[in-house]
């Protein structure tokens, strides 16, 4: 019943509901990625290329109960070119527009 009320709403829109699915898909796209999909990002390299970095275990517990200054300390121990990477995974898009690092 629910579906069938959306898709009615949604018929109401300018355009129709393909073009309203249209709009919020590329709203969802211009806001760039949630705070959780940029996490799991550091967390998917982390687990592909850092798995044997001292304290790795410590800075994923650090990176998902939300203490950044334990994970950085952590992690800042770990070769510059990977902490770099994951600093930048972990910054939203808007934050580093005018930065290239």
């Amino acid at each position: 019943m629910q579906s069938l009320f959306l898709m009615l709403r949604l018929s109401e829109q300018p355009g129709g509901a393909s073009a309203a699915l249209r709009r919020l898909v590329e709203e969802a796209r211009a806001k760039g990625p949630t705070e959780r999909e940029r996490r799991d990002a550091a967390y998917r390299f982390m687990q592909a290329a850092c798995g044997d970095m001292p304290a790795y275990q410590d800075a994923l517990r650090a990176l998902y109960s939300g203490r950044d200054d334990d994970f950085h300390a952590l992690v800042d121990q770990w070769p510059d070119n990977a902490a770099r990477y994951i600093r930048n995974l972990l910054v939203p898009e808007t934050d580093r527009a005018g930065d290239r690092s």
